[in-house]
């Protein structure tokens, strides 16, 4: 029988922002359901050149947070940003930043999430599954049903990809969770990211409210997103095979 789990149970979840959004939404809400503590705040010169105008007119940095929860079965960091790399250099430096961070966590396992982007929104999103750890992999997608990410999703860009290559070298284990979303830059992949939240839910055990989830987004915010997204032709969106 395969083992999930090595060494202790520290498990890292990673969520950055790309096509859905898919990532970034599932930790910005676990941070909001379990208010974990920041352990870690990392901005770097090789993140985007630019600050973020916050309340009181105050600007910050571009900066990628690690949060850290005790849980009754095991220790849960969330790691997320506002921003992704903008050059391939910088990528690499900042996913061997991360990689160090969560070594010294002593993570065993890290989950990261993205989203694979279709002409046309999905309505009962698919999960994918690719990693550095081929058991593990194997293991979990037939336990879990999901589907092989090979033939499917050609290249995986970004931090979704590169921090689990970087994790490997300091011998973390790594899955990457891919939801089917709609394949448009205003598009909020809320039913994605819901079906990425039920499928953590039941790997890691986690008392986590799904139904909850849906509260998070109103109406309102909800029917701003789609006239942006009625507003983008499809043929701006290139290469659906992209995640992030």
């Amino acid at each position: 029988m395969v083992s999930f789990f090595k060494k202790r149970k520290v498990i890292a979840l990673q969520g950055f922002p790309g096509i859905g959004n898919v990532g970034k939404l599932l930790i910005d809400y676990l941070v909001r359901f379990y208010k974990p503590e920041k352990v870690k705040k990392i901005t770097s010169n090789y993140l985007p050149n630019i600050v973020f105008v916050r309340e009181q007119n105050l600007i910050e940095p571009p900066q990628i947070i690690l949060y850290k929860k005790s849980l009754k079965d095991l220790d849960l960091l969330l790691l997320s940003g506002n921003v992704q790399p903008n050059d391939d250099y910088s990528a690499y430096v900042i996913s061997d930043l991360i990689s160090k961070e969560l070594a010294k966590e002593n993570v065993s396992q890290l989950i990261a999430f993205g989203g694979i982007g279709l002409p046309v929104e999905p309505e009962n999103p698919k999960l994918f599954i690719a990693g550095t750890d081929k058991q593990l992999v194997e293991a979990i997608k037939k336990k879990y049903k999901l589907k092989d990410s090979f033939g499917i999703v050609t290249h995986i860009s970004g931090l979704a990809g590169l921090v689990p290559l970087s994790c490997e070298k300091r011998g973390i284990s790594s899955i990457i969770i891919i939801a089917e979303t709609f394949a448009n830059p205003f598009y909020l992949g809320i039913p994605s990211t819901r079906a990425a939240l039920k499928f953590v839910k039941k790997y890691l055990n986690l008392e986590v409210n799904v139904s909850k989830f849906d509260k998070e987004f109103t109406i309102k915010t909800k029917k701003k997103i789609k006239a942006k997204t009625e507003q983008t032709p499809l043929n701006e969106v290139n290469d659906l095979s992209y995640i992030g």
